[in-house]
């Protein structure tokens, strides 16, 4: 009896060791937390899964040198580095990023790259100067998790890590990353595939409200004290843009379009000039070609977005209503023209 005890105890401890195996051999083909640096024909087109975790384990395991810092939310994401053509740029924007986080992330990065930044580009939402009742992300969560002992190698063998590599498998195989709105490539670049007209009229159409809009008094103490802390850097920012229902809906609200001057104000008080992107103009309004739901734009339009704010030739004349440079001086001049413009 202890004999057949003992076979059955050794087949189950391999049997269970060759599932493991098999587990983390797949989980390292995929790598879908960018744990590691290999590429491979399975691993080309990735979800974006938590941004947060997965792109600070990029600063920390890969080769972190870079002379530029990319900050924002998912719709910076969608703006591709290497369209910044003077900087190796590192775009550590993630969803829904908020101000109080740009700091932090913009520490971390330092500390890895150990120098300043020449230059940050950050791209700011109109909500990230509103109140959100919602829990405040902590950076070092994330942080921690990172550095902690063997993380990379135990998430091998996760079963979490495991749904996403089969996922991810399947983007490739069954060119499921097609139909994503959102899919990294291995080099973290954002690919996103037209979606029809009905499908963005109905995303935004769930948006169409006129709610009134508190603004964060933190907002521009969080935006200084990035500015403060890296005053070596040159910062380009710009202002994302909106479909123009989106637009037109929240600028419907008297209160709002208060809220809208004191958020470019506020912005320019910290960084001397905007590159104001929320305006009525041909981007916007051909919105069913431009953009992939109420908010997100396609890449090809980050690119013009690129173009913009670094004075880079542009001779596509759709573009040439995309983006207004605002500063204290013409502050007022703009900013009437945007306001009269939504009643045209």
């Amino acid at each position: 009896m202890n004999f057949y005890l003992k076979n059955f105890s050794r087949i189950v401890i391999l049997s269970s060791l060759f599932i493991l195996l098999i587990i983390g051999s797949f989980n390292y083909l995929i790598d879908p937390l960018w744990n590691f640096s290999h590429s491979n024909k399975f691993n080309q087109y990735q979800m974006g899964l938590n941004e947060r975790q997965s792109k600070t384990n990029v600063v920390y395991f890969k080769d972190f040198k870079y002379n530029a810092l990319m900050l924002g939310t998912s719709r910076v994401t969608y703006i591709n580095r290497h369209d910044i053509k003077d900087y190796n740029s590192y775009n550590y924007a993630v969803a829904k990023m908020r101000p109080y986080e740009y700091i932090e992330y913009t520490k971390y990065a330092k500390s890895k790259n150990k120098k300043d930044f020449d230059m940050i580009f950050l791209g700011i939402d109109f909500s990230s100067a509103e109140i959100i009742h919602e829990k405040k992300e902590n950076f070092y969560k994330y942080k921690n998790e990172t550095e902690s002992f063997l993380y990379r190698y135990k998430t091998l063998f996760s079963l979490d890590t495991l749904k996403y590599s089969i996922k991810n498998f399947k983007n490739f195989a069954f060119d499921k990353y097609k139909k994503r709105i959102q899919t990294y490539t291995r080099d973290m670049i954002v690919q996103s595939y037209p979606k029809d007209k009905d499908f963005i009229n109905h995303d935004i159409a769930a948006y169409l409200s006129d709610a009134t809009k508190i603004y964060d008094p933190s907002y521009k103490i969080d935006i200084q004290k990035l500015k403060d802390d890296n005053p070596n850097t040159k910062f380009y920012v710009f202002l994302t843009p909106l479909t123009e229902p989106r637009f037109r809906k929240i600028m419907s609200n008297p209160e709002n379009i208060k809220f809208y001057k004191r958020w470019v104000r506020d912005t320019i008080d910290v960084f001397g000039e905007v590159y104001n992107f929320m305006t009525i103009n041909n981007v916007t309004k051909n919105y069913t070609k431009t953009f992939t739901g109420v908010s997100h734009f396609y890449p090809f339009v980050g690119t013009h977005i690129v173009n913009k704010v670094f004075g880079y030739k542009d001779n596509d004349p759709f573009y040439k209503d995309f983006g207004v440079k605002i500063t204290k001086n013409n502050f007022d001049y703009e900013i009437n023209n945007i306001i009269k413009s939504l009643n045209k």
